[in-house]
């Protein structure tokens, strides 16, 4: 049986079966939608309930071009067509001047559901399979809200990314995604006045955070190239010595912006648990249009790079 993502949306309407659409401060649902055409991981056309034909690119997920069988586009592929092929689906979209929020391909940008209630997020199925990540672009932090469209459901996709990356499913089984580190960075939220970078132990040991590992971004890696040091690199000892371990599964969230009270920075709890956290300072660090994590470990080596937003990695960086 299909996992999906339950959201359990408390709706103040009733979508009749032949809704045509229903407009929110922030978003428009339209359905039922009849999928006409898969394209590749992340895209379909649809059949609009009056009929209009309308290609769509998921918002906030995106799958290996379909060509790159390196890194599972056909098989991305193969799992929409699964998903959605010949069947309803019901859209969320979110209304610009010129129409709907469209990408730089003119795609109409939506979450793709498979039921009326919009409790299975197509997504998600994808994301947690490791066929898609989490992607999310043109974000500006003023204007966004707790339920901005570009990331209405962003929490929801980093935990089964989370998820995904714990069991090496799909592309986090290749070795582009490192899959002999037990400690991995699996998800970075790099919008709002809260960012974070969640780092996953996905050994059967615990790990001793406080073994030398430095995490830093493409910033601090080039002052280090040049041998400058840079406020953007983390080094763990400092803030977790003299011992602080991770439990196996367990996920380390790493936490920087203004969103952070004053009191609360530089501040470490969860220790010997499978929820450390780490407050590290109160200025944002993470690009909205883009960043490399490094992590290294106490000899020096590259042990993990996460990019965003995806893209095929260098396993040389």
């Amino acid at each position: 049986m299909r996992r999906f993502l339950w959201l359990g949306l408390m709706l103040v309407f009733v979508v009749p079966a032949l809704c045509q659409e229903v407009q929110t401060s922030s978003y428009v649902a339209i359905g039922p939608c009849w999928v006409t055409d898969v394209i590749d991981g992340d895209s379909i056309g649809v059949r609009l309930p009056d009929g209009r034909p309308l290609d769509l690119r998921y918002m906030g997920a995106s799958s290996p071009e379909l060509e790159d069988e390196a890194h599972l586009g056909p098989q991305a592929k193969a799992e929409n067509d699964e998903l959605v092929s010949g069947r309803y689906v019901w859209l969320e979209v979110e209304p610009v001047e010129e129409g709907y929020r469209r990408d730089r391909n003119d795609r109409v940008l939506a979450y793709v559901f498979l039921d009326e209630e919009r409790s299975q997020l197509v997504q998600a199925q994808l994301v947690e399979d490791g066929l898609a990540l989490l992607d999310l672009r043109e974000l500006i932090d003023r204007d966004l809200y707790p339920e901005a469209f570009p990331i209405r459901y962003a929490e929801e996709l980093i935990s089964f990314q989370i998820k995904a990356a714990r069991e090496y499913h799909g592309l986090w089984g290749l070795p582009d995604f490192s899959p002999e580190s037990d400690l991995a960075i699996v998800a970075v939220r790099f919008w709002g006045e809260e960012e974070a970078v969640y780092l996953l132990n996905r050994g059967a040991e615990p790990i001793e955070l406080a073994d030398g590992w430095i995490l830093m971004d493409a910033y601090a890696r080039e002052k280090k190239e040049q041998g400058e040091s840079s406020r953007n690199m983390l080094d763990f000892y400092r803030f977790f010595g003299p011992s602080c371990y991770l439990s196996p599964g367990g996920v380390l969230m790493i936490l920087t912006g203004p969103g952070i009270p004053e009191n609360r920075r530089k501040t470490l709890e969860g220790c010997e648990t499978d929820r450390v956290t780490l407050r590290w300072f109160g200025y944002k660090l993470w690009d909205n249009e883009g960043d490399k994590v490094f992590l290294f470990d106490s000899r020096g080596e590259l042990r993990f790079c996460y990019v965003y937003p995806w893209q095929v990695k260098e396993t040389d960086e």
